[in-house]
């Protein structure tokens, strides 16, 4: 009699502490993406740089200070121009494949770098910073606002693509 209800209660805990677990895990659900394919490589030409589609065909004229391409399947391109010593920064501007700019609705984007030890893409994959009047935000590859723009810095957290330290306020999260 005693003994059935001892493993009984064994077996409700262990099933509490699965389900607390599985939905902290859900919390945190989000797909790191996977690169199935190289679309779009950087070309050099003169010290000055610009992109390439698979087929050779140039989709962005080499004529920037440097690229950077979040996740080489999607058409997406940050282009590094001129420094701008008041600002102590790079202008960068986003383009994609037909030249068009894209996200110049906000102040500045970045890549935000990430080190990884399975990838060969330094940056996130799926996720840019904006920069609106001072305060930084995210957004998707495609344009989609993650967050507003209220944070003072954001940055990556090695390793842990996807996941990013925050600076709101004065304190970090």
């Amino acid at each position: 009699g005693k003994m059935k209800w001892v493993i009984l209660g064994i077996i409700v805990i262990i099933i509490a502490v699965a389900v607390v677990l599985a939905v902290n895990e859900m919390q945190f659900a989000y797909e790191i993406e996977e690169i199935k394919e190289i679309n779009y490589v950087t070309l050099e030409q003169d010290n000055k740089y610009g992109v390439i589609d698979k087929t050779g065909k140039i989709v962005v004229e080499p004529t920037y200070n440097g690229i950077q391409i979040p996740n080489p399947s999607k058409p997406v391109f940050i282009c590094i121009g001129e420094y701008d010593k008041e600002a102590k920064e790079y202008d960068t501007k986003a383009f994609n494949d037909k030249g068009e700019q894209l996200f110049s609705e906000y102040d500045k984007i970045e890549t935000i770098s990430v080190e990884t030890n399975i990838e060969t893409t330094p940056y996130e994959k799926s996720t840019l910073i904006y920069r609106k009047n001072g305060k930084y935000g995210l957004i998707t590859l495609e344009g989609k606002q993650i967050t507003e723009p209220i944070y003072e810095e954001i940055n990556s957290i090695n390793y842990k693509e996807g996941t990013f330290a925050v600076k709101f306020e004065g304190k970090f999260g």
